[in-house]
């Protein structure tokens, strides 16, 4: 698992990610919007869900994305 927005931007550029969950209630938007970007440029899904940062908060990674890294 890959967490945090700088991590998952450098996994991405690696094709390290199989797939990505976002915050939508992410503001600005502007934080994510390269990560949106990449995923469907690399035909990577991506899940953009309510309360994710609330959730995993809670687990105590404060973080607005999280990424599935691809194991070979």
């Amino acid at each position: 698992m890959v967490i945090g927005i700088n991590e998952v931007t450098r996994a991405l550029e690696k094709d390290n990610i199989c797939s990505i969950l976002l915050d939508a209630n992410t503001d600005p938007l502007i934080l994510i919007k390269h990560i949106i970007s990449m995923a469907i440029n690399k035909k990577i899904p991506v899940l953009m869900l309510p309360m994710l940062r609330t959730v995993i908060k809670e687990k105590g990674f404060p973080s607005r994305v999280l990424a599935l890294k691809v194991i070979y």
